[in-house]
């Protein structure tokens, strides 16, 4: 059967662009401007206010039970400062391999509180692969009291880590008061001199993409989820890999090699700045009154060198000394008395569930000594 003819009609359509005017890229401008100085002024209020007593915090960790890797860092930032008038006792700082090692923050304050003889609030600031700018961060934020303990949890890839200018202070996150911050510390750390105020404006702009992220994206939904489809979180632990077994040799050797891979791509000037960063940390709590206890991650007795590369062990294990001599710090060995062996990690770096039990058990029974009061004091 043949086809009838479709009947086409053309039609022209005019399509001009018209620019905007000069006082329409001034409204723009100025309410861009006002949005920005709005941030800065709620800063304190933009972050979820987590009550370091309060167990629902673990919840909200996991932002109803996933992982959100682009948050953590920003997380984190506002558990600094939820603690910056509760005066925490002992401040625990590292990345996820030290996060991993440890009881959560409410259980761990409970076995120091033991372990110590005494009461202690417990602020755990980790996150995944927090640099020293970063953890620079997290103690400006929270506002150390004269007699707090700040327990640095290291491991050379915390040194050999690329900082370009651009994130001078913080692997992925330089928060919103980054640039008086930069100001104030360029006394003593001289490479921060050099990142131009454009590089600031641009690294503050990051922080307010992520700030954004937590507002627009994972406030609605848990929101919706909460209060539409009433879903809540589990109350778990927060802790990345405490539920998964023995990674097998294959996992063990591909994540080595990537955290190998990552510490060559640090440039010498990397490492100065991430030493000078730290020095600076460790001369700001000294300043404040406080005390430096700084510990190796978890590894394996005796394959330190052999794990990192012996140049990279020797320049960390340099910069260890260097905190003792100059800011008093404590360097008792956890890994000794862990006596950690392979089939005790997920993957290279990060343990499994019995290694948390024999390094956490190594850690309290080591600091909890640290932290008892004087003889004859209260």
């Amino acid at each position: 059967m043949a086809r009838r003819p479709r009947r086409v009609t053309q039609t022209i359509i005019d399509i001009r662009h018209a620019p905007l005017q000069g006082r329409d890229w001034a409204w723009i401008a100025a309410l861009t401007a006002l949005f920005i100085v709005a941030v800065f002024a709620v800063r304190g209020a933009i972050f979820a206010a987590f009550d370091p007593t309060d167990r629902d915090y673990l919840a909200r960790r996991l932002e109803l039970g996933r992982y959100r890797e682009t948050d953590d860092v920003l997380w984190t930032y506002g558990r600094a400062l939820s603690w910056r008038d509760k005066t925490a006792d002992v401040v625990v700082l590292g990345s996820s391999a030290a996060r991993e090692a440890l009881p959560i923050e409410l259980e761990l304050q409970q076995q120091l509180n033991a372990a110590a003889g005494r009461p202690l609030r417990v602020a755990v600031l980790t996150s995944r692969d927090q640099t020293p700018g970063e953890m620079l961060v997290y103690l400006d934020a929270l506002k150390l009291k004269p007699d707090a303990t700040v327990i640095f949890i290291l491991s050379p890839s915390r040194l050999f880590k690329r900082a370009p200018a651009a994130t001078a202070v913080a692997s992925s996150l330089i928060p919103l008061d980054f640039m008086s911050l930069a100001d104030d510390l360029e006394q003593d750390v001289p490479a921060l001199r050099q990142v131009s105020f454009v590089t600031r404006l641009a690294a503050t702009g990051n922080a307010l993409r992520l700030v954004l992220y937590r507002w627009l994206r994972l406030a609605p939904e848990n929101w919706l989820r909460e209060n539409v489809y009433g879903v809540t979180a589990p109350p778990r632990s927060p802790h990345l890999y405490r539920e998964l077994p023995y990674g097998d040799a294959a996992t063990q050797a591909a994540h080595h090699r990537l955290v190998v891979d990552t510490m060559a791509a640090a440039r010498p000037a990397d490492v100065r700045l991430n030493e000078e960063l730290m020095m600076a940390a460790a001369r700001r709590i000294r300043a404040a009154g406080g005390r430096i206890v700084v510990i190796d991650a978890p590894m394996i007795a005796g394959r330190d060198a052999a794990f990192y590369g012996a140049e990279r062990w020797q320049a960390y294990r340099a910069l260890i000394t260097r905190l003792r001599e100059e800011t008093a710090a404590l360097t008792p060995d956890i890994n000794g008395a862990a006596a950690l062996g392979v089939e005790d990690y997920y993957d290279s770096t990060h343990v499994g569930d019995s290694g948390r039990r024999k390094w956490s058990t190594a850690f309290l029974s080591v600091v909890g000594p640290l932290l008892r009061p004087p003889a004859g004091g209260s």
